[in-house]
């Protein structure tokens, strides 16, 4: 018979394992007034930042509504390499088509890294340190990775370090408190730092026997480790609306950064760094699109992660440890003075080693502040980041400013909750559409935030959208607290609004907020967006169209009540000047057709700004501004045909191409006789040439993306045509 604590656990957070659910619903009857008495006492913990998801009394039997999660994936790819002195990277590497999330969108795979730490049991009581577990699908082959690293032997305290937790996770964690135990560690034996929130998450998800082998400590940005012979980590709360459980730690010895889910990349590499590749060239745009995806709906908390962290980057410098006290000594101002003086000092020689192994945690510069000088950042995904470090953190700096800056154009509160990601995953979609626009995305999870902060985020918006799985045939109740909070503010009913939501068979939640919605005299951006189950690829897609219409209609909206006339003739003879002349400057018209991998979306769009990049591989350039539906179908590593025009056809597809499609619509449908080509984007019927393409590499500019990309293959499909030049009068416009 279940235990009557699992039961409890199960009715108080809804979790997918539905079949386990419904047998224990099934079994635990027996039961019943233990499980009130244990959820009683369960609801009288003290509150967190955390509200688990639920459905309303009448819906708790959510196992008709839940999918039928499959199982679990068994991966074994598991290594383990050297990073820094005394710190072992474990990392587990997963294929590109693992997940659907959009942060995976560029289809590069992933890793899921831990780190192992080596400490001084004598000194400071701990031998060893583990940071971080990866996700349950590689749980098997993570514990018999530290068994044979020699992680899991007994004697010597082990400890914990958790800079993020869910439940998932928390299965791999468990795994490795039970081989603990095995190994003969006692009750309260094992130290598992975290947060405050990660420690609620880890009191209401591990079971009795593990929880009973922690000595749980919460930690805050302050708190310090001491690992002993002068090892230290210092710790830095970097909490985000996604994440409100995250953490940093810096090592002072070694100075890495152990920047938990700040500066990752979804990304299977073969090597555990990115020193051995052009860095930023390699792996520049998957931080890029991890950023956008997973950090600028909440940029307002990203940017003060990084103050809270401070940041600068070291030069990579090898210390010889003769030479340590002499390295403690140098104050860490501008890079290039430090440079020098390593230079001067013999520091750089070849045959010095390539770790750094001073401690001083901290530098103080001529202004008299303090930043951390960061010589290495280990991530909990994708490369440890060595080569391009300074390049990272500067950008990073960047994009939050870009984004904060964004919201003074315009703003979108994207609102959501979640029982399996899916949901999420929508959310996640549209906010990314929305940035595409231009405009500043709040998002908020429903489950994290209060009733009365939903409120202030809407209406400081100028539009939202809310999504919500379906529990039971009803919405769960922070979804139903935020709505309520919204309609009780008559001001946010002229705001652009949208409902999306995932379910697993009748979808009522996304039918009641759009009939709530629509009944207190909302106008809605966007038909209301459905997903059964998993989202697909041509899901996604419409969810980033939408957010894109959404985006734009508010900067339209916002440039409306500011425009104002160009102060001065002069102004605006020159404007008219230097528009008339980058007018003159023409391009072949072209039509751009992409698809996704899986075949499920596709893309196009008519496209002069294209010209010869290279002989050698032959490559060509294509501009593609931002907001442009296609652009998610132009990263690296993805196919494209570029369809040159005739000249006495050209207008036919202008005309089909120029319209305004609706989010998701096929650009194609109404052209007869397409085909496919070996790449299997779309050849129009009437194109003078074709040619296929593979994109190598992006760089932005501006409001575009500049797509270089080599060719595979062509063929010209019409000789006698003459191709198609776009003429503009203005260079203001296409």
């Amino acid at each position: 018979r279940a235990p009557p604590r699992i039961a409890a656990s199960f009715a108080a957070r809804i979790r997918p394992l539905w079949l386990l659910e419904a047998m224990i619903s099934a079994r635990a009857r027996p039961h019943a007034a233990a499980r009130a008495s244990t959820a009683a006492a369960a609801s009288a913990r003290p509150v967190t930042a955390r509200r688990t998801l639920r459905a309303t009394p009448a819906a708790t039997n959510a196992q008709a509504q839940a999918p039928p999660a499959p199982p679990a994936p068994v991966l074994a790819d598991i290594s383990s390499a050297t990073v820094a002195s005394g710190t072992t990277l474990v990392r587990a590497r997963s294929g590109e088509d693992l997940r659907r999330e959009i942060e995976y969108g560029l289809k590069r795979g992933s890793t899921d890294n831990a780190y192992l730490l080596e400490g001084d049991a004598e000194t400071s009581g701990v031998s060893r340190l583990l940071v971080d577990v990866p996700d349950r699908a590689f749980v098997a082959a993570f514990v018999k990775e530290l068994a044979e690293a020699g992680a899991l032997r007994a004697g010597g305290e082990t400890a914990v370090l958790l800079t993020h937790i869910d439940p998932k996770r928390c299965e791999t964690l468990e795994g490795v408190l039970r081989a603990l135990k095995a190994q003969g560690a006692a009750e309260g034996s094992v130290r598992l730092l975290c947060s405050r929130a990660a420690a609620k998450t880890v009191e209401e998800t591990l079971h009795a026997e593990c929880l009973a082998l922690c000595a749980l400590e919460s930690v805050k940005t302050g708190d310090t480790l001491a690992l002993g012979g002068g090892r230290e980590l210092r710790f830095f709360a970097t909490p985000t609306p996604r994440w409100p459980d995250l953490l940093c730690a810096f090592d002072s010895t070694t100075r890495l950064l152990l920047s938990s889910k700040l500066f990752c990349a979804h990304v299977a590499t073969d090597e555990p760094t990115d020193e051995a590749v052009g860095a930023w060239d390699e792996y520049g745009e998957d931080w890029r699109h991890y950023f956008d995806c997973m950090l600028a709906p909440a940029a307002r908390q990203a940017a003060a992660a990084m103050g809270r962290l401070d940041l600068k980057s070291e030069p990579r410098v090898a210390l010889r440890p003769s030479r340590m006290q002499k390295a403690r000594s140098v104050v860490a101002g501008d890079l290039g003075m430090i440079w020098g003086w390593a230079k001067k000092a013999g520091l750089t020689k070849r045959d010095a080693p390539a770790t750094f192994s001073y401690d001083a945690t901290i530098a103080e510069q001529e202004d008299g502040t303090t930043k951390l000088g960061v010589a290495a950042i280990a991530p909990m995904h994708g490369p440890v980041v060595r080569a391009a470090c300074a390049e990272l953190v500067r950008e990073y700096g960047k994009w939050a400013e870009a984004r904060l800056a964004d919201a003074e154009k315009g703003k979108l509160a994207v609102l959501y909750a979640s029982a399996y990601g899916n949901t999420a995953a929508l959310a996640q979609a549209i906010a990314r559409g929305a940035i595409k626009s231009g405009v500043g995305v709040e998002s908020l999870n429903c489950e994290l935030m209060s009733s009365k902060e939903v409120a202030a985020a809407v209406a400081d918006a100028d539009a939202f959208v809310i999504g919500s799985p379906t529990l039971g045939g009803q919405m769960p109740t922070p979804v139903k607290e935020a709505l309520g909070a919204i309609l009780s503010d008559p001001t946010t009913r002229t705001k652009p609004c949208g409902a999306f939501g995932s379910f697993g068979w009748s979808g009522e939640a996304v039918d009641e907020l759009e009939r709530r919605l629509l009944d207190a005299g909302y106008n809605m951006a966007f038909e209301p967006i459905r997903v059964r189950f998993r989202p697909t690829d041509k899901d996604l897609q419409v969810c980033e169209e939408s957010g894109t219409d959404v985006g734009q209609a508010v900067r339209q909206k916002r440039r409306k009540q500011a425009r104002t006339q160009v102060a001065g003739q002069k102004a605006a003879r020159s404007a008219a000047g230097v528009e008339q002349a980058m007018g003159r400057v023409v391009g072949a018209l072209c039509v751009l057709t992409a698809r996704s991998r899986d075949g499920e979306a596709s893309s196009g769009m008519l496209a002069s700004w294209v010209s010869q990049a290279s002989f050698a591989p032959p490559g060509l350039t294509v501009a593609v501004k931002k907001d442009r539906a296609v652009e998610a179908f132009c990263t690296k590593g993805m196919s494209f045909c570029l369809n040159v025009l005739g000249e006495g056809d050209a207008m036919e597809y202008i005309k089909v191409l120029s319209k305004p499609f609706a989010p998701g619509e096929d650009r194609f449908s109404g052209i007869e006789g397409v085909s496919e080509a070996e790449n299997g984007c779309a050849v129009l019927p009437k194109a003078a040439s074709v040619i296929e393409c593979t994109v190598s590499k992006r760089m932005e500019a501006g409001d575009h993306w500049l797509v270089y990309a080599t060719v595979n293959s062509g063929k010209v499909l019409s000789p006698k045509a003459r191709t198609a030049v776009h003429h503009r009068k203005t260079g203001a416009s296409y």
